[in-house]
């Protein structure tokens, strides 16, 4: 069995993944990903994703609303996502760590790292 491993640290204005790996980002800007898998941001901003089954969150410091599809939340914090269907958007600055299967795009400035 052969282990493909690629690390590699950009400077991003506009980047697009796919796959399955792990993503840590610091910086300011937009960010949509779907997939399954988890998301741990610590910042500031607005963060939204889909209710589906089995999608769970811990929140430590976002104000928090439900419009009965969506959870939106606003302000500074931490927050932590997982989930199989995620459709998730954040608009904000700080670091995040996504981990899972899926795509992500990334419109902004900082620094994106990845393993896949």
């Amino acid at each position: 069995m052969i282990v493909l491993s690629i690390t590699t640290l950009v400077s991003a204005v506009k980047f697009n993944l796919e796959g399955e790996g792990k993503v840590w980002a610091n910086g300011e800007g937009r960010l949509q990903v779907e997939g399954r898998g988890d998301i741990q941001f610590d910042g500031e901003g607005e963060i939204s994703f889909l209710d589906t089954p089995r999608t769970r969150f811990y929140n430590d410091g976002f104000e928090h609303s439900f419009d009965g599809e969506r959870h939106r939340f606003s302000g500074e914090g931490q927050l932590l996502v997982e989930g199989r269907l995620l459709e998730f958007e954040l608009n904000g600055r700080g670091s995040i760590r996504l981990r899972g299967e899926g795509s992500a795009s990334f419109d902004g400035v900082g620094e994106i790292m990845y393993r896949s």
